[in-house]
């Protein structure tokens, strides 16, 4: 499968046999006559029934007893159908320690990088940019622009959980100046057409792709220096349709009573309206490598960093 999460691939694949065919391949692999014509895009991509054990850096173990099959070429069952606008609940664990953060973006926020792939709302050009994840920062912006975090690290400190039961898919390894890291989506085994991505995960080792987790288990920690979380939620619609949608709106009320305890007031605070940021368009650079960074405008590099951070973007979480 390709990795929602891997925009250069992503591009190219898309150039050759279209973003519809491109989006497919987040819940299907290629077909072999497919691999051959992409094999520009990711030279060493072997699809997920054959792929190889992660690297040696990383120690994983055999996939747990319980691993549902790799899935073959062609689309994972479906089960039922979600609706995005109301999607069911099935987030019944969070999928982070909240206690060390203190700020969240919200849905569509201006920070980070452009993140859309997939979705109707993603814009080619670039004019229209926005972030479909939530990231979760323990630190504050004076401490981010200073570099001065103090003795707490939430690297190796701050653990992840699967919110609902599920498949590990899309196991993808890298690397950063931390060290190994990972990125993986966790498919729902009662919607399956409801998914979590995670990003920049220090993976326990028993953990691998293919394998089952219930609601709960331990996944792993923040695998970089004074690391932000990050979540992703998405539903895939048809074949080639996907849509992303709050963590919010799907997590269960006793863990978005975690949320009220910090503040949180309701769950439509955590989302910027795609009415809202579509009246508010910030493009972004999608030939940057780096996921298609922000761009400012109509105020200097400074200010603009300083918005990105404020309350348009984020949410604060009271103590």
């Amino acid at each position: 499968m390709l990795s929602s999460g891997d925009f250069g691939p992503f591009e190219c694949v898309a150039s050759i046999v279209g973003s519809g065919r491109a989006t497919e391949f987040m819940t299907a692999d290629p077909t072999a006559e497919e691999l051959s014509l992409l094999e520009p895009c990711f030279g060493d991509f072997v699809p997920q029934t054959e792929q190889a054990a992660p690297p040696t850096t990383v120690k994983h173990g055999a996939p747990p007893t319980t691993s549902a099959p790799a899935p073959t070429n062609g689309p994972i069952n479906p089960g039922p159908p979600v609706d995005p606008a109301n999607p069911p609940r099935i987030a019944v664990n969070n999928f982070v320690d909240l206690a060390p953060y203190i700020s969240i973006t919200k849905l569509r926020s201006a920070y980070g990088h452009n993140y859309t792939f997939g979705d109707d709302e993603h814009d080619p050009t670039g004019q229209s940019c926005r972030s479909m994840k939530h990231y979760f920062d323990a630190y504050t912006l004076d401490q981010r622009w200073s570099g001065n975090f103090g003795s707490y690290d939430t690297k190796g400190t701050v653990k992840f959980y699967a919110p609902a039961d599920g498949t590990i898919r899309d196991l993808v390894p890298s690397s950063s100046s931390a060290g190994p890291e990972y990125q993986f989506t966790i498919q729902s085994s009662e919607y399956p057409r409801l998914a979590f991505t995670f990003h920049h995960v220090d993976l326990l080792e028993n953990l691998q792709n293919g394998g089952t987790v219930v609601a709960g288990q331990h996944l792993g920690y923040i695998a970089r220096f004074n690391g932000q979380a990050e979540i992703v939620t998405y539903v895939v619609l048809e074949p080639g349709t996907a849509e992303y949608i709050s963590f919010f709106d799907v997590m269960s009320d006793e863990v978005f009573a975690e949320y009220q305890a910090r503040g949180i007031s309701s769950r439509s605070q955590m989302s910027i309206t795609k009415e809202a940021r579509d009246a508010n368009p910030i493009p972004c650079d999608q030939s940057d490598g780096q996921g298609g960074k922000f761009i400012a405008t109509g105020m200097t590099e400074e200010a603009f960093a300083i918005w990105q951070s404020g309350a348009d973007n984020w949410v604060f979480l009271t103590d």
